[in-house]
């Protein structure tokens, strides 16, 4: 029984347990929203064993935004290379539920660790629960951000610094660096996150005046992070910067953007699923929540008692307030110091140290406070008589999944027939598929999906939408945008440029080398006008071949 306790075997039941729904369709259906950003992350692993297997490496594709393709640094290269080996094994979807299986496991692992710090092992399994369960991290899953749910190496990286700050090893200095530049490769966010704890962490080392030879560790692990750090900001700055970018940011984020992830202080205590900002009302299905369990924290406080440590404290204080973003928004608006002054918050000045609009997603730099959170929560449980333990556990939980998308959403099987016999067809071209864009959602990120069984080229950049397509400049495509969105808001830009499209001539579609045009009529939600698209199509180029729930015209 010891050896299970204690072994890797309850964390993976823990993460089984955690996306029970996917278990049930391992390879027909993945977990996250189908409305998120699942599908366009899902497609990484795959890309990167079309370019790996081929000998090349995976910073430039012709496979997106046909027909120029372009360079691109994918979001999360740590799980697209564990996922390349598989997807010829699993398939893209296999992949993607193992990937994220692992990611679980591999945090439950590290808040456990991070949590062994502090308090016995029997009871740090309460911080893999808080961890594993909580609305942060399982929001993230429900969002299918694959980078974001990669926590593990973050939480060792906490771990690591904790023990070499307090026994100054040079061993600990060396594993601390390492396990820094492997949050590099999984998320800059975490990295950054991380970082200002171990800053806070320093304080009172530097105050005890550490000898020579601990400064000496100290630069030689600080000299692996940074290598590390400076080789993925190198690959990531390079690529945004490449004249053929396929994910940019412009020098402004904008409102939108701003108020899309906007932090309410609320959400580290307020149950219940609370969203600092209703994203649905938006048509969106992203979550977001940095509930922290009322139950934990009062356990956690019990575990500062009990611990003394004053250190993860301040540190926990420090990250949850950089999580809240760059100004203070309660109750749905920001709160305003003077006439069109926003209050402005710590991470407003971390931002200014980056390149702009750097770090939008600021609730993911609250991610090691909400772990510390549950680390001292578990030395507050082995704080209490046995007997009470497990009463506690059970409550703490039922905390978390009140305020939890579980059961977790996932994916439709998707009926690829049609891709497969375009797998099958002579010849090159691209595949446009369509609607475009449906409502404000990443549904169409499928496409990039579905790329992985036609393997032919699509003319979106990695977002998917009909303001990201290479085809803009075409007019006929521009109808085609515009056909399924009867909502002004939703226009925008494009319908100016549909009225300085005096000639929308189906040929030139041809022209730029589209072959195939797909007519996904699954995504039709009484908005999208597949069926003006499907009248649109048919009057252009005849009838198309049915494939189920898609209709296919060749161009041919």
């Amino acid at each position: 029984m010891k050896r299970i306790r204690q072994g890797p075997w309850l964390h993976l039941i823990l993460a089984l347990a955690a996306t029970w729904p996917m278990a049930l369709h391992p390879f027909s259906r993945m977990v996250g929203h189908p409305d998120a950003d699942v599908w366009n992350h899902a497609w990484g692993p795959w890309w990167f064993w079309t370019r790996l297997s081929s000998g090349a490496l995976p910073w430039h594709t012709d496979l997106l935004h046909a027909p120029s393709g372009g360079t691109l640094w994918f979001i999360d290269p740590m799980g697209a290379t564990l996922g390349a080996p598989l997807v010829p094994i699993l398939g893209i979807v296999g992949t993607w539920n193992l990937l994220i299986l692992g990611y679980l496991a591999a945090a439950s692992w590290g808040a456990r660790s991070l949590a062994s710090r502090i308090t016995d092992e029997t009871s740090a399994w309460l911080a893999s629960v808080a961890v594993l369960f909580g609305p942060y991290l399982l929001s993230e899953v429900h969002n299918g951000i694959s980078e974001a749910v990669n926590v593990a190496p973050a939480l060792v990286a906490l771990g690591l610094g904790d023990r070499a700050f307090r026994e100054g090893e040079r061993r600990d200095w060396i594993l601390l660096g390492i396990a820094l530049a492997m949050t590099a490769l999984g998320s800059a966010y975490y990295l950054l996150a991380v970082g200002v704890v171990l800053a806070v962490w320093a304080v009172p080392w530097t105050l005890r005046r550490p000898a020579a030879s601990e400064w000496a560790s100290a630069a030689a692990g600080g000299a692996i992070a940074g290598a590390g750090a400076a080789a993925v900001g190198t690959c990531m700055w390079a690529s945004i910067q490449a004249s053929d970018a396929l994910v940019f940011r412009s020098d402004a984020p904008g409102e939108t953007l701003e108020l899309h992830n906007a932090v309410d202080p609320l959400t580290y205590l307020r149950p219940g699923g609370f969203q600092s900002v209703d994203l649905a009302e938006w048509g969106e299905a992203f979550l977001h929540s940095g509930y922290l369990g009322w139950l934990l924290v009062i356990l956690a406080a019990l575990g500062l008692r009990s611990t003394r440590r004053w250190d993860w404290l301040a540190g926990i204080a420090v990250s949850l307030t950089v999580g809240l973003g760059s100004y203070l928004f309660i109750a749905g608006a920001y709160v305003e110091v003077g006439a069109g002054s926003r209050l402005a918050l710590p991470h407003r000045f971390l931002t200014a140290l980056l390149p702009p609009p750097a770090l939008p997603h600021s609730l993911r730099l609250a991610m090691p406070g909400i772990a510390l959170v549950g680390a001292l929560a578990a030395a507050g449980l082995a704080s209490l008589a046995p007997s009470k333990r497990g009463l506690l556990v059970a409550a703490a939980l039922a905390d978390l999944l009140w305020s939890n998308p579980l059961p977790l959403a996932t994916t439709p099987p998707l009926e690829s027939g049609y891709a497969a016999w375009i797998a099958e067809q002579p010849g090159a071209g691209i595949v446009l598929d369509l609607p475009a864009n449906v409502g404000n959602t990443m549904a169409t990120s499928r496409y990039a999906v579905q790329q992985g069984t036609h393997g032919r080229p699509i003319p979106y950049r990695p977002d998917v939408r009909g303001s990201t397509s290479a085809l803009l400049g075409v007019p006929a495509f521009l109808p085609l945008v515009l056909a399924s969105e009867h909502r002004d808001e939703h226009r925008g830009g494009l319908a100016g440029a549909l009225e300085d499209a005096t000639d929308p001539d189906p040929t030139g579609l041809f022209d730029r080398g589209v072959r195939w045009i797909v007519l996904h009529t699954e995504l039709e939600r009484g908005q999208e006008g597949t069926e003006v698209l499907e009248t649109l199509l048919t009057g252009w180029f005849g009838a198309p071949q049915d494939f189920g729930a898609h209709r296919v015209w060749d161009l041919n």
